[in-house]
């Protein structure tokens, strides 16, 4: 059998999609044999005509799959800094985060131009201010009003005064800019609670704090205590991101449980962000120059600078100027980024994986939704392998491994998405007519390509299922359970007559 959609639904006013889906089974057997790993792609051309089913989705609350953003800062004028913009701009980034010293010449036509003449007018660069941009920041034609007319042109909203104190979404991703430790009147000395404040309003997968200057000893070059400790324990308490530049190397520490006496929470290089538990780095080497390393200790993961201390084995000498490149939503999971930084000479200095689990405040939990057909009611689901519709044999003569078990696909939406991909948090079971359950492990979980919105659930169907008949299938993800649709068990195998 073979799935195709009646007409899709158009959107309503809001972008939300209509409660009503027309599914219509067809027989049809394919000619094909499919790998279980590949149906998911296969699935995408069959789900296209669906629209967004929630607006907020849609608006960018979760990062598009496969988001690239640019982290430096300490940029200057002049050939180095045009490298690490043309290196930013062939390694596919969708957007730049700057933190702070931007030309070194109070020059902001020049240095919009600069930008401008590799990445264009209208790319989204944003930047937090730096002690070299004081002077030039708020005058007529500086470095705030660029970019805000940047911000304008490109229709990103913003609270508070740019690069200075404010905050902004930007396709599901939350950035927090501050300025603790710069003078000429931008440091009040409370950016510590405004990061507490932001970060505690808002309920975004991913948060990122940027800032210019740092403390000592979360650089690795010669700095001095010039932020205070507040900001970076406020960030990590929110589950933020730390972005930092002001020294002319690269570091990136360990995942920390606490900042100031730098309590390391795991040196995996996957690290797992909680509200308590964040990691910070340092990324100066924007083009003016390179730096060697000065201080070191067990909280470093990796370093890069123009020469290391004897015995610091995460550091790496020798560096050139690059950017570290944070891509969310890898893997069909909005909760996962990979990071790398590489420099212009096509080195990647240090790669790691990163797993936003910050907690949102409890609201009731979004019922599941499996896919039925609109006219029976019945379960849309297909045999992994074959991509035959019920009935369901318990085996299967197609080569799944010792086995022999048949595995069937069901089609899930309003599945949390910090859950896909990892098929623990997900239960299943069958109710026969006796009202007797069944167990059905859950082999695989992903989203099917193209739509954020609808889960694959791939399940294993047990030897005791064989002369159940008539039963009700339903799954559970962290406490939210589905509905329960209805599938037909036949004894004879998968494929059989």
């Amino acid at each position: 059998m073979f799935v195709t959609l009646d007409g899709a639904p158009n959107l309503t006013a809001s972008g939300e999609r209509p409660s009503r889906m027309s599914v219509r089974v067809s027989p049809m057997r394919p000619h094909v044999r499919t790998p279980p790993f590949v149906n998911g792609l296969a699935w995408c051309a069959l789900f296209l005509l669906f629209a967004c089913p929630r607006a907020s989705v849609c608006a960018g609350e979760l990062p598009p799959p496969n988001l690239k953003v640019a982290f430096i800062g300490d940029q200057s004028l002049g050939p180095d800094a045009v490298a690490v913009l043309n290196l930013i701009k062939l390694e596919g980034a969708q957007a730049v985060l700057h933190s702070g010293d931007l030309d070194y010449a109070d020059n902001p036509a020049a240095w919009e131009a600069q930008v401008n003449s590799v990445l264009g007018p209208d790319f989204p660069y944003f930047v937090t201010i730096g002690n070299h941009d004081e002077l030039k920041w708020a005058a007529a034609g500086g470095y705030q009003q660029l970019v805000e007319a940047r911000f304008t042109r490109l229709g990103i909203a913003w609270s508070g005064r740019l690069g200075v104190r404010s905050s902004f979404h930007y396709r599901g991703l939350f950035f927090v800019l501050a300025a603790p430790g710069i003078g000429g009147g931008f440091d009040d000395g409370a950016s510590d609670l405004y990061v507490r404040e932001q970060l505690a309003a808002d309920n975004s997968v991913w948060s990122i704090c940027s800032w210019h200057k740092n403390q000592r000893l979360m650089q690795v070059g010669g700095k001095t205590d010039e932020t205070g400790w507040g900001v970076y324990e406020e960030a990590r308490k929110g589950g933020a991101i730390i972005a930092t530049a002001h020294e002319h190397s690269y570091s990136r520490t360990h995942l920390l449980s606490s900042m100031s006496p730098q309590t390391i929470a795991s040196s995996s290089n996957t690290l797992s962000l909680t509200k308590g538990k964040s990691f910070a780095f340092v990324s100066g080497l924007g083009g003016h120059s390179v730096r060697p390393q000065l201080v070191g200790g067990s909280w470093w993961a990796s370093a890069y600078a123009s020469t290391c201390l004897a015995g610091e084995a995460y550091c790496q000498p020798n560096a050139a100027p690059g950017a570290l490149f944070g891509v969310f939503n890898v893997d069909g999971r909005p909760n996962k980024a990979l990071f790398y930084f590489k420099d212009i000479n096509g080195k990647v200095v240090d790669s790691f994986v990163v797993y936003s689990d910050v907690e949102s405040p409890p609201v009731e939990p979004t019922p599941v939704r499996l896919l039925t057909d609109e006219v029976t009611g019945r379960a849309v689901a297909l045999t992994s392998v074959s991509w035959l519709s019920e009935p369901f044999g318990v085996t299967t003569p197609y080569d799944l491994g010792t086995d022999t078990r048949t595995r069937v696909m069901l089609f899930a939406a309003d599945v949390d998405p910090t859950a896909v991909g990892n098929p623990a948090l997900f239960t299943a079971q069958a109710e026969d007519s006796q009202g007797i359950t069944y167990s059905l492990p859950v082999e695989f979980v992903g989203v099917v390509p193209g739509q954020g919105w609808l889960t694959q659930v791939t399940v294993i169907l047990p030897a005791e299922l064989a002369n159940a008949g008539e039963v009700r299938v339903q799954i559970t993800v962290r406490g939210a359970s589905s509905n329960k649709v209805l599938l037909s068990i036949n004894p004879s195998p998968n494929g059989s007559p």
